[in-house]
C-alpha cells in the first residue's frame, strides 16, 4: 500500500535542552544502560489550543490549575519509582509540559537533559528524558501525497534522539503508532507505513554510524500487540520491513527474564501494546518488565488511570523497562 512518501523532517518541531545548574556526583555504570517508555494518558496543561480532548476544555470540565500541579508532583515521584537512565513519555501535549515536569522533579533526578516533539495540530508530542548528554534529536515523518485526503488522521512522527554514552554510540527511536481506536483497516495501514519508516531509519542509522559499539532501541506505544509484529521463528526476534531493508531486533517481551504479562488492561485483558526493541552486535537485554511500584496500580491490580473527575490516578498504562547491557571490555 503506496498511499503515503516518507519525508525526513530537520527537527523544526523539536525542542533540545539541558537543565539544572546543580549537578550532583552520580555513579554511572559503563557496562549498561537502563530505558523505559510510558504512555502517560492525555497530560494536558491547563492552557487551551483547540486541540485538547473535550473532558479538558469543555466549560464544564473539571480540569483546573490545582489538578494540573498535583498531577505534575504524581509525575515527578512517578518517574524517580521507575528509576532508568533514559525514559520515553508518550501523550505529552507540548514543550510546556515538559518544562513543568523539570521545574518540579527533586534536584537529586538524574534526568539532566531533555528533547520534545511534536507534529504541528496534533494534541500530543514525544518527549524523553536522559541522564546522558543528548548530541543529536531529529523527527522522522510520514507526510500524504497531494492527491490523499487524510485530514482528520494524526501522522505521528518518530523522534530519534542520539545520546553521548561512554565507549557507545546510543540511538533510539521514540513511537506512538495510530491506535485502532477510529477505522480498523485504515489505522493499520498507517501502522504498517510507520513500520516501514522505523525500518528504513534503523537502516539509515546503521549506514551513516558504521559503529562496531552502535546500539538502536526502539521504543513506545506501538498500539500493536507482540502477537501481530512479523516474528522470525528460530531468533524469536522481531522483523521490521523496510523500502531498502528487512530490520531484526530483539523485544523485550519475548526476553525470558520478562515475567510481565502486558502493559496496558483493555477488555478484561492485558495487552503487551508498550514496547522496547533492541539491535545491537554486542549489547543484549536484561531485566526486562513493567514497574511492578504500587503507585502505578489500583487496588483491582490494573493501572492506576487518571480520572479527571476526581484527580486520582496516573496512566491507563504501566511504564516497561528494561536494562541494555553492553559488551564487556576484553
Amino acid at each position: 500500500m503506496e498511499k503515503f512518501t516518507k519525508r525526513l523532517v530537520v527537527a523544526v518541531l523539536v525542542f533540545l535542552f539541558a537543565y539544572k545548574i546543580i549537578q550532583f556526583i552520580e555513579y554511572v555504570d559503563p557496562k549498561k544502560i537502563s530505558i523505559a517508555t510510558w504512555n502517560v494518558q492525555t497530560f494536558f496543561d491547563v492552557d487551551f489550543s483547540g486541540t485538547e480532548y473535550s473532558e479538558f476544555n469543555n466549560p464544564k470540565t473539571d480540569w483546573s490549575k490545582e489538578k494540573y500541579y498535583v498531577r505534575l508532583l504524581r509525575m515527578a515521584e512517578a518517574l524517580t519509582k521507575i528509576n532508568v537512565d533514559v525514559v520515553a513519555l508518550e501523550e505529552i501535549e507540548n514543550i510546556n509540559v515538559v518544562y513543568d515536569i523539570v521545574d518540579v522533579l527533586p534536584y537529586t533526578s538524574k534526568f539532566h537533559y531533555a528533547v520534545f516533539a511534536k507534529q504541528q495540530g496534533s494534541p500530543f508530542g514525544l518527549a524523553l528524558f536522559s541522564r546522558y548528554p543528548i548530541s543529536k534529536a531529529r523527527t522522522h515523518q510520514i507526510q500524504p501525497m497531494q492527491n490523499i485526503s487524510v485530514e482528520s488522521v494524526s501522522f505521528r512522527p518518530i523522534l530519534e534522539v542520539h545520546l553521548k554514552v561512554p565507549k557507545n554510540d546510543v540511538v533510539i527511536f521514540v513511537n506512538h503508532w495510530k491506535s485502532k481506536a477510529s477505522d480498523a483497516e485504515l489505522s493499520k495501514i498507517f501502522r504498517q507505513s510507520q513500520q516501514r519508516m522505523l525500518a528504513d531509519c534503523i537502516f539509515y542509522t546503521k549506514e551513516e554510524t558504521k559503529s562496531e559499539n552502535l546500539v538502536i532501541a526502539a521504543i513506545g506505544d506501538f498500539n500493536q500487540k507482540t502477537e501481530e509484529f512479523e516474528i522470525d521463528k528460530t531468533t524469536s526476534e522481531i522483523i521490521f520491513s523496510g523500502t531498502h531493508s528487512v530490520e531484526y531486533m530483539k523485544s523485550s517481551w519475548l526476553e525470558k527474564s520478562n515475567e510481565s504479562v502486558g502493559s496496558y488492561y483493555f477488555a478484561d485483558n492485558w495487552e503487551q501494546i508498550d514496547h522496547i526493541f533492541l539491535w545491537s552486535k554486542t549489547a543484549h537485554l536484561k531485566k526486562c518488565g513493567t514497574v511492578k511500584k504500587r503507585i502505578f496500580f489500583n487496588s483491582a491490580g490494573t493501572p492506576n488511570s487518571y480520572k479527571i473527575h476526581s484527580g486520582t490516578g496516573l496512566s491507563d498504562h504501566l511504564p516497561l523497562k528494561a536494562e541494555i547491557h553492553f559488551k564487556s571490555e576484553p
